[in-house]
């Protein structure tokens, strides 16, 4: 084997190892694509009142900040989203991605989301309208070929009630 042959592998080793993996990462465009459609899973499983479907994309330890600052863990987050959807007659809820930002395999995505929930009043039978309008702040990891979201801040949020 030539000298130069032995100098040259290990450079050609190398450079293989980091093409596999740059061809295994995400394009932004990619990974835009990939997380919203995470977010239309995630809404389509809130219009069944699908509570583990409607986290399924989120880490275990995925939390959400209030606008406020309180900050809930993911268990408490499927709490309260099943109170929520024991008490809907229905429930509609689009997320729209406003601004996309990849850093390797972190994604920084700030998203609306607009929702709307209808009741009805078990006292006096009258349905009552919710809608929300939320802007939120999103971060997004890929683990194991997959799109987790860790973490989602309210930046702002709107009700109206009829």
């Amino acid at each position: 084997m030539s000298r130069r042959f032995v100098l040259i592998l290990p450079l050609v080793l190398s450079l293989g190892a980091f093409l596999a993996v740059a061809a295994s990462a995400d394009t932004a465009a990619q990974a835009r694509k990939a997380i919203q459609a995470a977010y239309d899973k995630q809404s389509a499983a809130m219009a069944r009142k699908d509570v583990n479907g409607s986290f399924a994309s989120c880490a275990p330890e995925c939390k959400n900040i209030t606008q406020e600052g309180k900050t809930y863990t993911l268990k408490q987050i499927k709490e309260l989203a099943a109170q929520t959807f024991a008490l809907a007659k229905t429930f509609k809820e689009k997320t729209t991605i406003n601004h996309f930002r990849l850093i390797g395999n972190k994604a920084i995505v700030t998203a609306t989301d607009h929702a709307v929930l209808t009741s009805v009043n078990p006292g006096t039978s009258q349905i009552t309208t919710m809608t929300e309008d939320e802007v939120d702040e999103d971060i997004w990891v890929k683990r194991s070929n997959r799109w987790w979201l860790i973490q989602s801040k309210t930046i702002k949020d709107t009700y109206s009630r009829k």
